[in-house]
């Protein structure tokens, strides 16, 4: 009972059905992620991580799969399969002072930090209700998101190699930190500078919304070559995520998504990263 209402609403079949039905899915959905789920669990190596290079960022993500299906240590299915990859987590982060990444050389590091920090911010709330202890999870968790806000770039964004000032910055990277930092704001752990981070996180994300609605990658034009706001999506859910889906920013988002969406799945729009932040800030809305 005290785990946040927008965790908790995952837990019940019923109510996923019927969010499913009032916007737009099938029981079919359900049944694709479950099969998901099921070749995340197949396909998880025995020391309880999943992929290659990346495997501190894969891990986060397969166990965000999980947690988004309400599926934690104590679940009949994937119990062993979540417990493992939580624990994996949590040893690379005791081993590296909170850090979580194979390569801290890498420019991308800041992402692999995020979603591993993002799937631990929900462990340890998940865990914490469940009364499971992990040993170390609270620790390397607070560390963790501790990490994120003390290493917020000067102009309230965040960088390739976690930068503070000059380097490269940009909505993508900086969603996952946002979105990172909510995760350990549900649990029990407080961190100091919470809400100042996150107001200058906003307002950088904010300032890269173009005057029609969509949101840029470094600034207010989109990314590359195409002629499209990919990360339109990520300003909505940043906002939203932190009760301010009722802001402007996010009106005008939504209606550049409803105008301007575009996703051919064998075509040049085959944006499954766009699409996936799209599909989250519309239902939201």
């Amino acid at each position: 009972g005290l785990i946040p209402e927008t965790m908790r609403k995952r837990c019940s079949k019923d109510d996923r059905l019927q969010r499913l039905k009032e916007n737009g899915g099938t029981p079919q959905c359900e049944e694709a992620v479950v099969k998901g789920l099921r070749w995340l669990k197949a396909n998880q190596k025995p020391d309880g991580s999943w992929g290659g290079g990346n495997s501190v960022a894969m891990t986060g993500l397969a166990l965000l799969a999980y947690f988004g299906h309400c599926e934690t240590p104590v679940s009949e299915e994937f119990g062993d399969s979540c417990m493992k990859g939580i624990v994996f987590l949590v040893n690379h982060g005791m081993k590296n002072g909170g850090r979580l990444a194979n390569n801290y050389t890498a420019n991308s590091w800041p992402y692999e930090h995020a979603i591993g920090t993002y799937a631990l911010g929900e462990a340890a709330t998940f865990c914490k209700e469940l009364k499971v202890d992990v040993p170390n999870l609270m620790e390397v968790t607070e560390k963790a998101g501790q990490f994120i806000i003390d290493n917020q770039h000067q102009n309230g964004g965040w960088s390739y190699l976690y930068a503070t000032y000059e380097g490269h910055v940009d909505v993508s990277v900086t969603g996952w930190q946002i979105q990172a930092l909510k995760a350990c704001s549900h649990s029990p752990i407080r961190y100091k500078g919470m809400n100042s981070c996150i107001s200058k996180a906003l307002n950088y994300v904010n300032n890269c919304q173009d005057d029609n609605g969509g949101f840029g990658y470094t600034g207010k034009k989109p990314a590359g070559e195409v002629d499209y706001h990919t990360l339109t999506g990520v300003g909505m859910l940043c906002n939203q995520m932190w009760g301010k889906g009722s802001r402007t920013e996010v009106r005008k988002a939504s209606k550049y998504i409803l105008e301007f969406s575009k996703f051919e799945y064998n075509a040049e729009f085959s944006d499954l990263y766009g699409h996936y932040y799209e599909s989250q800030a519309m239902m939201q809305r």
